[in-house]
Formats: C-alpha cells, sequence, structure tokens
C-alpha cells in the first residue's frame, strides 16, 4: 500500500475508534492521547510525514514531532488502557489494509 493511502487509513481508523469525522481532525490533534496513537501509530506504519503533520495536525516543529514520539513510547510502555487501545486500533489498521 502506497504511503500516502497508509496514512488516510490510520487517520479515519483514529478518528472512527473516537468518534470523530475527518472535518475534525484539529480535535484529534489536541487530545493527547489521540495524538500520541496518531504518532505511534503512524511510525509503526512507516508512514510518519513531520512536514505533512506540522501543516495537518497543527504540530509546531520537527522537534515537538519528536518529543511526542518519546512520550507516546513511554506512555505504552507504562499504561494499559492506552496499550490497549494502541492494539485495538492497530488491529483495525490490518484489516482495513
Amino acid at each position: 500500500m502506497i504511503k500516502i493511502d497508509l496514512y488516510r487509513v490510520v487517520i479515519s481508523v483514529l478518528c472512527r475508534y473516537y468518534n470523530f469525522t475527518s472535518d475534525e481532525l484539529e480535535i484529534l490533534s489536541k487530545d493527547k492521547e489521540s495524538r500520541y496513537l496518531l504518532v505511534l501509530l503512524l511510525n509503526e506504519y512507516n508512514c510518519l510525514n513531520k512536514e505533512k503533520l506540522i501543516e495537518e495536525m497543527n504540530f509546531k516543529s520537527i522537534r515537538s514531532i519528536d518529543y511526542t514520539l518519546k512520550k507516546a513510547k513511554e506512555r505504552l510502555l507504562f499504561n494499559k488502557e492506552f496499550r490497549k487501545s494502541y492494539f485495538d486500533i492497530g488491529a483495525n489498521i490490518q484489516k482495513k489494509s
């Protein structure tokens, strides 16, 4: 699958998980947990385009994306509910792609 298509699949599955429409991406980018999940999933599926995230998801810089990814990895290790959400969304992405 092309990276752009996979990028869209990840965002659409994440929006469906949180009951957002694709027009409400700003809400998705403001919630810390959904922001962490987005960055982790994009990183896992090798479609993490930092410039595109800065444009679409209101990240301030590449450095802030790297920091968010670091914090998301930490949360994945320590938070059981976050880890469950991560694997549930990952399973949905596998079905869709």
